[in-house]
């Protein structure tokens, strides 16, 4: 339960604020047109109608909270040296399965994190969840590359590793600052994740991290 807090919080909220939009509404109608059964019944459709855009703007409002407290808690808690926003594809829940357990379900927003000793990705909030973890030693290579789901292409990060005694591949997509993470990040972001994981990689910690 503890892991869907935000999620459940970020519902009520967004559904107080369309109860109030829905009575301001109603209210307003009722002073303008003095019809009181009319406007309880466009109050009833309209409520009807913005419950389910409210349920995925909560959705939305946990993910990108969640990205931020996530980072924030991974800061504090450190060292990283590299922080940054990704989340699931069918390929990555799947390799990722692969490796932990067939059964095992992954949220849909994640954070990647690297250090001197290697790469992991993260979930919850507050208190983050390790959803993997891959040591420099068993990284083989690092390296740009897109992935494309839900019909768009992201640039994104791959990491090849020797895992399990199989030679993996695990792409992260990247996304970027504004507005609220919903586009994917820039070229040259990507570029300079690339670099900065290398350097680390050598075991350098990369200039301004």
């Amino acid at each position: 339960m503890k892991r869907n807090h935000g999620f459940w919080s970020a519902v009520g909220w967004t559904h107080v604020a369309g109860v109030v939009f829905v009575f301001a509404a109603f209210v307003r109608n009722v002073n303008l047109d003095g019809d009181l059964p009319g406007s309880i019944t466009l109050a009833v459709v309209m409520f009807a109608s913005i419950v389910p855009m409210m349920f995925v703007l909560a959705g939305g409002v946990a993910v990108v909270g969640g990205w931020h407290v996530r980072a924030r808690s991974l800061k504090s808690d450190g060292p990283w040296h590299v922080i940054h926003e990704t989340f699931k594809t069918n390929d990555l829940e799947w390799m990722i399965r692969h490796v932990r357990d067939p059964l095992h379900q992954l949220p849909y927003g994640l954070t990647l994190a690297s250090n001197l000793a290697g790469v992991s990705v993260w979930s919850g909030r507050g208190t983050p969840v390790l959803q993997l973890w891959i040591p420099w030693s068993d990284i083989r290579s690092l390296c740009a590359t897109t992935t494309v789901t839900g019909g768009n292409r992201f640039p994104s990060l791959e990491v090849s590793a020797d895992m399990n005694g199989q030679r993996l591949r695990f792409a992260f997509p990247l996304l970027g600052q504004f507005p609220f993470r919903s586009s994917s990040a820039t070229p040259d972001t990507l570029e300079r994740l690339v670099a900065d994981l290398r350097s680390l990689q050598s075991g350098r910690i990369p200039s301004g991290r």
